[in-house]
């Protein structure tokens, strides 16, 4: 489990970490919630569902997705067949 819940990192700083974790094989659970990367982050976590086979909970209330977003990390989520639990609220 990792929880960066309102964490200040940047768009940089998650594009940087996110692939890095790619290689952690023990992670189900991430929890982004609260970090206010508006599209980005639709676009950054969308990638990193399209190569992670080990998460099964995401958490990403709070970030701001807005509808352009939320359409990259859609297409993120049809190639990921581990992920079981998601939080989206209040985007």
């Amino acid at each position: 489990s990792l929880c960066l819940n309102g964490n200040p990192i940047t768009v940089n700083g998650l594009s940087k970490l996110l692939p890095v974790l790619q290689s952690n094989f023990c992670l189900t659970s991430l929890d982004l919630s609260h970090i206010r990367l508006g599209p980005e982050m639709g676009r950054i976590c969308g990638d990193f569902l399209k190569s992670n086979c080990t998460l099964k909970r995401l958490y990403l209330s709070h970030v701001d997705l807005q509808p352009e977003g939320a359409q990259i990390f859609a297409e993120g989520l049809l190639s990921n067949s581990t992920l079981t639990l998601l939080f989206l609220t209040y985007n």
